[in-house]
């Protein structure tokens, strides 16, 4: 190729980019809605919530008219493969799915619907695409859906966590998740884990540096609260966990691709990212193994959100997907008993049902409470104590009946009765007269706490980390000079896995 052409196929490259971020950036999404590129070879279901599920290699679109990739068309010789990673479409559609259902918002998923053997998004662009038009237009189509989307997540949120989903062909059955780190790596100690030079190329190096419950990097790769362990715990095999710490010498794993090192904190930036490639026994060889790891997966990823990056409050500020929209849901504990209060939004048919739902699990919800709304009580804010003495842990969440007969579910709240000495115990002025209030915050212990104010949509104010001490802490916190009238929200999350949240008015 002459150095004209070489520049006029780069010039092509960079403009097709700027057209495709453009329209992507005027774009307005609906949560929950199916967007597509063109010729539907690529998909993307908005989110609203600070995770991205991508799932590169599921598609089955062959066209005609698109070349076939080979090894000598890509020029690509590591670990070329034509392989179709076989339901992992229908595994992250069930996942975004499995969210909704268990806390009212959605992911944003990106689906590349074209068989691997014409287009792989893992891979660059040279290598993906191999040249044919028509397939770098698609690729370009994968990336910026992703570009959105992180785009979306850094305007609303604080941190992230980018999941590329894929599915292997090992004999190992077992979930391998990739951190960019080889197996070799992963044998060395801990030690070797936690150096500098190391962690700087994990794509959780973000995660690495600052987490709540300051964790070291080799404990969030194979410790007690690493996402491997999580699942494994769960019943689903992983490596690295602390149950599996590595891949033995000669064992098959796959330790991450193209898309988690781009969009990982490896680069840069402040949303972590982890390749899972998964079995197929169990995890995707049926629609009844799909859903009960979908379902397991979702708690799994807030779980992990909640202990170490985002914990659950913020993820609940996300405007949901529900028949009916929530002012707000929260929960306290009075006298060792949980109070619940929440309030619903008028719409043209505010008529429903309200049905509260309560377990010790997480996963099994038994209805205790039953309120109908009408219009005259649509805006009226609504208590209700449950008056079982609060011993241990309880999951709460809200049940919506419009009057259509659509179904939707709330957020959840959890409560443990090792929290009564912890919370935000006032906010001081309330309403607040200028752009400062300070709140005080007890907690049982010692602990690094998060601290953030969010507006009703969720956008974050303000926010810092620091040292609570047991008892009562002062917390002075300076919002924008030019705050706007209307209802706020602090929320604390501490490294004992406390949280609490209280509302404030701006007059």
């Amino acid at each position: 190729m002459h150095l004209a052409s070489k520049h006029s196929f780069r010039f092509y490259h960079v403009l097709t980019a700027v057209l495709v971020a453009c329209i992507c950036a005027q774009a307005q999404y609906t949560p929950g809605t199916s967007y597509f590129g063109r010729n539907r070879y690529i998909e993307y279901i908005a989110g609203n919530m600070p995770v991205i599920i991508s799932a590169p290699h599921g598609g089955t679109i062959a066209p005609s008219g698109m070349k076939n990739r080979t090894e000598a068309l890509c020029n690509d010789t590591s670990n070329f493969s034509t392989a179709e990673d076989t339901n992992t479409d229908d595994v992250v559609r069930a996942l975004d799915t499995a969210m909704r259902n268990l806390i009212g918002c959605r992911p944003h998923t990106i689906i590349c619907r074209l068989d691997r053997g014409k287009l792989d998004c893992n891979r660059d662009l040279a290598t993906g695409a191999c040249g044919d038009s028509l397939a770098q237009i698609a690729w370009f189509e994968f990336h910026n859906f992703i570009n959105m989307a992180r785009t979306n997540l850094r305007s609303n949120f604080a941190r992230g966590l980018y999941i590329d989903f894929h599915g292997h062909g090992h004999t190992i059955q077992r979930l391998e998740l990739g951190y960019g780190l080889s197996s070799a790596e992963l044998r060395a100690s801990d030690a070797y884990l936690n150096r500098t030079s190391v962690r700087n190329n994990s794509t959780i190096r973000a995660l690495a540096n600052s987490n709540l419950q300051n964790l070291n990097h080799a404990q969030l790769i194979r410790g007690t609260q690493a996402f491997g362990t999580m699942m494994a715990n769960a019943g689903y095999p992983s490596v690295p966990s602390l149950q599996d710490s590595s891949p033995a010498v000669n064992e098959d794993y796959f330790n991450g691709g193209y898309n988690v090192r781009r969009y990982g904190t490896a680069d840069s930036g402040i949303i972590d990212a982890i390749q899972i490639e998964s079995n197929w026994t169990n995890v995707r060889n049926n629609t009844t193994s799909i859903k009960r790891f979908t379902d397991s997966l979702a708690r799994i990823i807030v779980r992990y959100l909640q202990n170490h990056s985002i914990p659950i409050s913020q993820i609940n500020q996300c405007k949901t997907i529900l028949p009916l929209e929530l002012s707000f849901f929260n929960a306290s504990i009075i006298n060792n008993q949980a109070v619940l209060n929440w309030q619903i939004l008028c719409s043209a048919n505010p008529n429903a049902i309200i049905v509260v739902e309560k377990s010790s699990s997480n996963q099994s919800f038994q209805p205790i409470y039953t309120v109908s709304i009408a219009q005259n009580t649509c805006l009226q804010p609504f208590t209700f104590i449950d008056s079982s003495v609060l011993s241990n842990t309880a999951v709460y969440r809200l049940k919506l009946l419009d009057a259509d007969g659509q179904v939707g579910y709330s957020h959840i709240v959890s409560l443990s009765a090792k929290n009564h000495a912890f919370g935000i115990k006032s906010i001081v002025p309330n309403p607040i007269t200028n752009h400062s209030l300070t709140a005080f915050v007890q907690v049982p212990a010692n602990s690094q706490a998060l601290l953030q104010v969010t507006d009703v949509s969720g956008k974050i104010l303000w926010q810092q980390q620091q040292l609570l001490t047991k008892g009562s802490n002062p917390v002075v916190v300076t919002l924008p000079s030019q705050l706007a009238s209307g209802i706020y929200q602090l929320a604390c999350f501490t490294s004992l896995g406390l949280r609490s949240y209280q509302r404030f008015l701006k007059p």
